[in-house]
Order: structure tokens, then sequence, then C-alpha cells
């Protein structure tokens, strides 16, 4: 999964990091990590939620991928 891809999708949906983060029960700094490339794999469940998110939102995670 291309995590800076999805978050960026997220971000363009009109969401700020912090929204982000509040949407998937982590802190902005990890979004940012992720977004940065600094962290290069969420955990399990984030992940899945973050993807959840994404679906919501963005309604296409399949171009997140990588």
């Amino acid at each position: 999964m291309n995590w800076p891809s999805l978050i960026q999708d997220l971000i363009g949906s009109g969401l700020t990091q912090a929204q982000i983060a509040a949407r998937v029960d982590t802190g902005q700094s990890h979004i940012s990590e992720l977004y940065r490339g600094g962290r290069k794999q969420p955990g399990w469940s984030l992940g899945e939620r973050l993807i959840s998110l994404h679906r919501e939102r963005c309604g296409k995670t399949e171009q997140a991928a990588a």
C-alpha cells in the first residue's frame, strides 16, 4: 500500500492530518510520519482504519495501492 498517496487522497478530500488522525484513532504525528515516508507501515489495525476511511471519503482504494 502506498500510504503517502492514500493520505494525500484524504487530504485532497478536505481532511487535515489532525482530522484524519482523529478519525482513525491515532496521533497527528503518526499520520505525518506515514505521509512523509518516515514510517513505512502502520500497524495492521491502523492500516485497516485508514483504508476504510479512504474508501468512505474517496471511494477508490485501488489507486492508492503501489
